[in-house]
């Protein structure tokens, strides 16, 4: 999980834009700006924090990396059961292959925290 915090300053009033004011509105300006001449203590405008949490996009089950190792797995081992009959040791090969890739998938689905009943069923 990924913590992003966003600091950011809200003011509590706009100065109006002059494009739009009547002059009614440029009198009053006028009063407020003589007003806030005179000398007041200085008030900073509140800040707030924003804190966005950013959690890693989470993969659907079946494309878990341990599952598609459990996949390559049953893969070899169909390999290695069509090369038995004429070449015994490709098929020693491909088999051991799927068993050094069974003993990483169940390490890796715990470390990745990517364990799920699909995995376990693939595993069997």
């Amino acid at each position: 999980i990924i913590t992003i915090q966003l600091n950011y300053t809200q003011t509590m009033e706009e100065s109006p834009t002059t494009e739009n004011m009547t002059n009614n509105d440029h009198h009053r300006l006028d009063k407020n700006q003589q007003q806030s001449q005179s000398p007041k203590p200085q008030q900073s405008p509140p800040q707030k924090q924003v804190t966005e949490v950013v959690r890693p996009r989470k993969l659907p089950i079946p494309l878990y990396v341990p599952n598609l190792i459990g996949y390559t797995r049953i893969i070899l081992a169909f390999m290695g059961l069509s090369t038995s009959l004429h070449s015994p040791s490709k098929t020693v090969i491909l088999w051991s292959s799927a068993a050094l890739l069974d003993m990483v998938d169940g390490v890796l689905a715990r470390k990745l925290h990517q364990t799920s009943t699909l995995g376990i069923y693939i595993d069997i």
